[in-house]
């Protein structure tokens, strides 16, 4: 517990440490496979992915796969999580045949296992779209970020990050694509959603914390705003350019009204409470 305080705090050389004696304690206690064994084995495999310690985390993921594998011999929501981890770390590395068969593989499992929407499918389809995209292969990509899109609009229809993120995953297919109409379409939406976010995120919020909050959604707003001014801003006068002018200013406005009202609020605060 406390390594993975350190974890979302991002301090990894503290984090180190405490997975290693977790493991090696785990390894200790129980002979053999065990799921908790496994389970260390991939946090530590997870730790050394995301600090690009690739030849570490993929002989610690396999070594977690090949156990969930030998415990569970049906279907097992572990064993997608972990087939999904590698498949990450195989994707991080260029090898998208590896990364591609193991997407596949955690797909399928979270598949037979909720056959209703789920977002675990949803990611799933996420990841396996995203690598095809990163291919330069759009045609397999656009059914699974539809599919994924779909999910999450049945999930979330109050709105959710997942669901802005699948949204720009889509709209930066078209774009690339040079379908500007329906990626200008799709990012108003995600720009929608984030907002009613920022509305509820900066309720109450420090200054500190909207401004991280601002920092993870500038993406959408950067890739909106050259979209409008790679591709609409120079075509002649039209509906479509209208619109599309439109939707940039209104993005920007809106934006820096939710900030402001949430500036107004905290100063206001700040006289009740000094």
């Amino acid at each position: 517990n406390l390594a993975n305080l350190y974890y979302y705090q991002g301090k990894y050389s503290e984090v180190e440490p405490l997975y290693q004696e977790a493991l090696a304690m785990r390894k200790r206690l129980f002979s053999g496979d065990h799921p908790d064994i496994a389970t260390s084995l991939n946090n530590l495999a997870f730790l050394y992915n995301n600090q690009r310690k690739y030849s570490e985390a993929e002989v610690l993921a396999q070594e977690a796969l090949a156990m969930k594998k030998r415990l569970f011999k049906t279907d097992h929501p572990d064993v997608a999580t972990i087939s999904n981890n590698l498949a990450c770390l195989y994707d991080h590395q260029g090898k998208y045949s590896e990364a591609e068969s193991l997407y596949q593989e955690a797909l399928a499992i979270r598949k037979c296992l909720f056959k209703t929407d789920h977002p675990d499918v949803a990611a799933s389809l996420n990841n396996l779209a995203f690598l095809y995209n990163n291919q330069g292969k759009y045609s397999e990509a656009k059914p699974l970020y539809q599919e994924a899109l779909a999910m999450y609009e049945s999930l979330f229809m109050n709105g959710h990050s997942f669901l802005v993120i699948s949204l720009n995953n889509l709209a930066l297919l078209y774009a690339i694509t040079n379908r500007h109409q329906e990626a200008l379409k799709l990012f108003k939406e995600a720009t929608e959603v984030q907002h009613r976010l920022m509305s509820q995120e900066f309720l109450g919020s420090s200054e500190n914390d909207r401004m991280l909050f601002l920092d993870k959604i500038r993406n959408t707003q950067y890739v909106l705003l050259s979209l409008v001014y790679k591709h609409f801003y120079p075509l002649k006068e039209s509906p479509e350019k209208s619109d599309a002018i439109h939707t940039a200013l209104d993005l920007v406005l809106k934006r820096k009204a939710i900030s402001n009202a949430a500036d107004a609020a905290f100063n206001a605060a700040l006289k009740f409470y000094p």
